[in-house]
């Protein structure tokens, strides 16, 4: 039997049997191994440099506040349903807010007993209460028809004053 004889070509470690062909050289178990080192020190370093960007923008990031519910500012279809018998509520378009602020911090500062709600009319889910053609009487919150700038106290759940005007509520806020 005759001895498969090739030939190596040193230049580029091609190995050439008897026909010419080229034939590949096994890889060597060193070579897989660097190349599985590479691929851990690369994704290694990628971790690293995530973690380190991660916890820079935690440490630079907004504190979180404990939230905190306010019970403010109501809807006006929950009109009759607030607590206490004895209630206020302000409807007003939200932008108008610094026309009452001197009353309104006055008012909380005398820590009347009855609360006082806000309601802003320009919300969506507020609209369909603000009307020109104003119930004064309403009573439940379907009947409820408000202008802009209305004060209405409730006592026992039952509209007992109806304010209109911003000058209207705002005297009668500080009379209180």
């Amino acid at each position: 039997m005759a001895k498969n004889k090739q030939k190596v070509n040193k230049k580029n470690d091609s190995v050439y049997n008897k026909k010419g062909k080229v034939q590949e050289t096994p890889i060597g178990v060193s070579k897989v191994i660097k190349c599985v080192i590479a691929v851990f020190i690369v994704f290694g370093l990628f971790y690293l440099l995530t973690l380190y960007l991660t916890d820079r923008n935690l440490r630079s990031s907004v504190k979180v506040s404990e939230a905190r519910i306010q019970y403010e500012i109501i809807l006006a279809g929950e009109s009759f349903q607030q607590n206490g018998n004895d209630y206020m509520i302000l409807y007003f378009d939200e932008e108008n807010i610094g026309d009452y602020s001197t009353a309104l911090s006055e008012y909380n500062d005398k820590k009347s007993k009855t609360s006082l709600y806000k309601c802003y009319t320009n919300e969506a889910l507020n609209k369909k209460f603000v009307s020109k053609d104003v119930n004064k009487n309403p009573e439940k919150a379907e009947d409820l028809r408000v202008e802009e700038n209305t004060l209405i106290r409730f006592k026992d759940h039952k509209v007992v004053e109806y304010i209109t005007g911003k000058d209207a509520i705002i005297s009668y806020l500080k009379s209180l």
